[in-house]
């Protein structure tokens, strides 16, 4: 029996199980079980009994730890900024949190050869330790250089072996729901963000933030721990017996190349508004608490607006509409209403409609590479998309610090939204390719 990859992709290649093939060999289930291991799931399977669920809420618990942690790292960097280390820079105290962030999707290039070796499970066995203890073992440092080490690299490296690989799990199940699982899976963050940021802001002002970087990792590590245990998977990455490929050019059409167009600018301005905006509320006469509460507020909106328009774009809207209405919506705030929110209510309201707006992209962009690839390169597909993401989540905050440092807030905030601005164009573009130019059609 053979599985053809989607006909989206035009260089189709067939590849049946325990046997040798054109290109590349893979260890699999026999052909009676490929359709249940590694084929498109069935319809009647996708109802509440359906494992894809118990693995989408682990994934949520992964992401509410891990995601939800870089969204509130706004809380430490002010707290350096002004406290523990007011001799460094925005730019120096910013690279922390892009580490966390883009090594998570920067180690997708390797990820996939450690999770043929060691399987999905082993790998975030890894990262359910490595994160936490990150956190653990920056309590403990006494040089802001060792922070670098602990709270950025440790993190960022377990974050990934945690973070990817929970993410690939609910697609195995799931077909026509595979973008309400990516949301509920990726809202996890979302939700962190509304628990952890006041938490790590009152726990910063009442313990300092080494106390608080322990009682983090310790809350960490036993969310990591349940999560772990949920995320069971159908099947395993599949083998290569020859030499194995970190990227399949093959995969490389028109819309793949738009989709990792997009994907590698829309990291640069999405991260930057949770980071700065604890240290803006401040620079507007707002207290460090009230900060802190936007961001958590905002936190929960975009986790509830991932999970709605996830759906929405499964069932009526199209996950390209919504990529590309949400994104620009998402830059226009920005440009728009940031540079002239000088009082609590006006910033409270831009940070709302970014929240809603400016996360959307991550619950729908999984299924729409799927779309592209088909389910049988789901690895290779996430991979390049990690791939693309990682430079913008590592520099994306550090270059708009820099800005900061260099000029002011208004500089920096209009660098994040332009740059959104080019990435909706890019999902335009991805649009207009796969839809064509009628504009009220679900694509």
């Amino acid at each position: 029996m053979s599985l053809t990859r989607s006909t989206t992709v035009q260089s189709q290649q067939s590849i049946t199980y325990d046997t040798t093939i054109v290109d590349e060999t893979i260890i699999g289930p026999p052909p009676e079980e490929s359709l249940e291991k590694g084929g498109e799931p069935d319809d009647e399977y996708e109802g509440i009994r359906n494992r894809g669920w118990v693995c989408a809420l682990g994934a949520f618990l992964v992401n509410f730890f891990l995601s939800g942690s870089t969204l509130a790292f706004g809380n430490y960097m002010n707290n350096y900024l002004t406290v523990a280390f007011p001799e460094r820079t925005a730019l120096e105290v910013s690279f922390i949190g892009s580490m966390q962030s883009g090594l998570i999707n920067l180690l997708g290039l390797v990820l996939p050869l450690i999770i043929q070796k060691i399987g999905y499970r082993g790998t975030i066995h890894i990262g359910t330790i490595l994160a936490p203890m990150g956190l653990i073992c920056a309590s403990f440092t006494t040089e802001f250089w060792q922070l670098y080490l602990t709270q950025g690299l440790m993190y960022g490296v377990g974050g990934a072996m945690g973070f990817q690989p929970a993410m690939m799990i609910p697609a195995q199940y799931l077909r026509r729901n595979r973008s309400l699982a990516g949301g509920i899976s990726i809202c996890g963050s979302g939700i962190g963000g509304l628990c952890l940021n006041p938490l790590i802001s009152s726990f910063i002002s009442k313990y300092g933030y080494k106390a608080t970087l322990r009682y983090h990792g310790i809350i960490g590590l036993g969310i990591m721990i349940v999560g772990d245990l949920l995320c069971k998977p159908k099947y395993e990455m599949p083998r290569t017996t020859g030499r194995a490929k970190l990227i399949d050019t093959s995969l490389l059409t028109t819309p793949m190349w738009l989709l990792l167009g997009f994907s590698a600018l829309v990291p640069f301005g999405y991260l930057v508004p949770f980071y700065l905006v604890p240290m803006y509320s401040v620079s507007i006469g707002l207290t460090a608490s009230q900060g802190a509460l936007i961001v958590a507020v905002g936190s929960g909106i975009n986790a509830a607006s991932r999970v709605i328009f996830g759906t929405l774009a499964d069932r009526s809207l199209g996950r390209l509409n919504v990529m590309f209405l949400l994104t620009f919506i998402s830059a226009a705030s920005t440009m728009l209403i940031w540079p002239f929110a000088k009082s609590y209510g006006v910033l409270f309201f831009y940070f709302i409609v970014y929240s809603a707006s400016g996360g959307v992209f991550l619950s729908v962009l999984p299924a729409i590479a799927i779309e592209i690839v088909g389910i049988e390169h789901l690895a290779q597909g996430m991979t390049m998309y990690f791939l693309a993401t990682g430079p913008g989540f590592l520099l994306g905050t550090p270059l708009a610090g820099q800005i900061f440092d260099a000029s002011n807030y208004v500089t920096a905030i209009e660098f994040s939204g332009a740059i959104t601005v080019l990435a909706s164009i890019m999902a335009l573009a991805l649009r207009i390719n796969i839809g064509g130019y009628k504009p009220f059609i679900k694509v």
